[in-house]
């Protein structure tokens, strides 16, 4: 399914759950605030322009 370009945003926002997914079964709750801070890092700078709608979980 992901080796077709139409599942692009499909790909990218369950690649981005999983990371988030992780940091929040991670129990080290340091290790998981940094990997989460991470994520909300990488989805506020570096979000594809069709994934407007994931930057905004980012907040402003």
């Amino acid at each position: 399914m992901f080796a077709d370009e139409r599942h692009f945003e499909v790909q990218v926002t369950w690649a981005i759950y999983q990371r988030i997914v992780a940091a929040y079964r991670n129990p080290d709750r340091s290790t998981a605030k940094a990997a989460l801070a991470r994520v909300i890092k990488t989805i506020s700078r570096g979000v594809p322009a069709q994934l407007r709608e994931l930057a905004l979980w980012a907040g402003p």
